[in-house]
């Protein structure tokens, strides 16, 4: 059985809210796919597609679309590598189990002819297959989205099965979610897209903190304030939030500071903008995660911009 090793760039402080709205700490490090750029959770004994080669849904490097490439592997029942073709806001809303249960009770062991690609919003696709179920012909749609160089399954529910499973208003989504990023570039706000259903938002210099702070400037607050408004026009339903903080190498003066390292001042202050998004969209707190990356400093950020929060958005 070939070997899946899965990297996480976020592998330092990680903390959340519990129910009652307090901050929670964790030591053990984080690995999830949505504030990744390059790959996903730790696992092993599982396949991980490679080399780009598995990048275009119509023809892969075995000359299969990948319809008909997960139709093989499903008719054998091997999971494992079906596994790794799903996508990974899949796998972290639903455990590998449940996946397997999934998989499993699914109708997709019949013949399958891909005929078409339709619905292409950059990294999102649809693949359309004729099927022959008992001499009798119908019509499958897979949609699919590209992660790390590889076309996988947008998988939207358990209770679909294979045809049809993301909803049919993701396109009007996707749409409003591009929109959404020319509006937050216009306003100064630094915007990536993660995958066609995440975008990651640096906030600006004016939501920078100060020297061993985590309290927001009445200009931070200012510009926050603008973020949530932003986001709150688009009226997009958001699956998941994600603030990632970071701190300068300054020294912690122990004898007035509340908190141990520059590590838990970065987790502060992404709690800080966390609070703050949770009250002004109306987004559950306890369902905020929070990043404390402590000193770490990326190589396109210089020192005086180091006392920042990353927001992370997904569909």
């Amino acid at each position: 059985m070939r070997t899946l090793y899965l990297i996480s760039i976020l592998s330092l402080a990680s903390c959340g809210f519990d129910n009652e709205g307090h901050l929670k700490t964790e030591d053990a490090p984080i690995n999830d796919n949505f504030q990744n750029d390059s790959i996903g959770e730790l696992s092993t004994g599982e396949w991980e597609p490679s080399n780009g080669c598995y990048k275009n849904p119509v023809i892969n490097c075995f000359g299969a679309s990948l319809g008909n490439y997960l139709n093989a592997y499903y008719i054998v029942g091997e999971f494992n590598t079906f596994y790794a073709f799903i996508d990974n806001s899949a796998k972290r809303r639903y455990t590998k189990s449940e996946l397997e249960r999934w998989f499993r009770t699914i109708h997709f062991g019949y013949e399958i002819d891909f005929t078409n690609r339709i619905n292409q919003y950059g990294d999102y696709g649809e693949l359309v297959y004729i099927t022959n179920i008992n001499n009798t012909r119908g019509r499958l749609i897979l949609p699919y989205v590209i992660e790390n160089d590889s076309a996988k399954l947008k998988l939207a529910s358990l209770d679909k099965d294979i045809d049809n499973q993301l909803e049919r208003d993701v396109d009007t989504n996707i749409s409003a979610f591009s929109s959404l990023k020319e509006k937050l570039i216009m306003s100064s706000f630094e915007v990536k897209h993660v995958n066609p259903t995440a975008l990651k938002i640096v906030l600006p210099e004016s939501l920078h903190f100060g020297s061993g702070k985590f309290e927001l400037s009445q200009n931070g607050e200012k510009s926050l304030n603008e973020l949530v408004a932003i986001i709150d026009s688009s009226h997009l339903k958001l699956r998941q939030i994600m603030c990632i903080g970071y701190a300068d190498s300054d020294k912690i003066s122990q004898r007035t500071a509340t908190y141990r390292d520059n590590l838990d001042l970065s987790a502060l202050r992404a709690s800080t903008v966390a609070t703050a998004l949770s009250r002004g969209l109306e987004f559950p707190l306890n369902q905020i995660r929070v990043q404390g990356m402590g000193e770490q400093i990326t190589s396109d950020f210089e020192k005086h911009s180091a006392r920042r929060v990353e927001v992370l958005i997904e569909l």
